[in-house]
């Protein structure tokens, strides 16, 4: 039988989307209250919950948990209850758009990353490409020991999945 050892929330909030109009802020709470349960199911179930971090710039200002002042109050309400999955393409366009250093969010809340995902992209859009030798990624990752690295791509091929895991293994390898 599995065991889970951890599970993913992607907490995507779309204030545009949605036919009954609220403020970020009130999102935000929604957010918090919905944790809240999560959490103490998560608690009782023995297994950790972590959040994907989020940034877009073609959403601006309209998806949670892209700021660093929004991962404070997170951790401000749950300082010990929920940790972080680490999307580093969202988190990269997020630090772009909200003007602050990734290598500085990544050390601020290393404590509290238990997982990373990786994909390659422009820059600007998230594409979800496979990883090439010059990708973005291997700029962070050696900021990241120690922390399972998951590979989130899409319209992929075998090939290239196992291209990548040949590029993360030979990276490490060497760094």
């Amino acid at each position: 039988e599995p065991k889970i050892k951890k599970v993913n929330i992607n907490r995507n909030y779309d204030f545009n989307f949605s036919k009954i109009k609220i403020s970020k802020n009130a999102g935000f709470k929604n957010m918090l209250n919905s944790l809240e349960i999560l959490i103490k199911k998560a608690q009782d179930l023995g297994v950790i919950l972590a959040i994907e971090s989020e940034g877009s710039f073609t959403s601006k200002n309209v998806l949670l948990l892209e700021t660093i002042n929004e991962f404070e109050n997170l951790f401000a309400t749950f300082p010990n209850e929920i940790k972080i999955n680490l999307n580093l393409a969202h988190t990269r366009i997020a630090s772009k758009i909200h003007n602050y250093s990734l290598v500085s969010f990544i050390e601020k809340f290393n404590n509290n990353i238990v997982a990373a995902e990786l994909s390659d992209n422009s820059g600007l859009i998230d594409e979800h490409l496979p990883l090439k030798k010059n990708s973005f990624v291997f700029d962070y990752i050696n900021k990241l020991p120690n922390i399972p690295m998951i590979l989130e791509f899409r319209d992929t091929n075998i090939r290239q999945i196992k291209k990548s895991i040949d590029l993360i293994r030979n990276y490490e390898k060497f760094n």
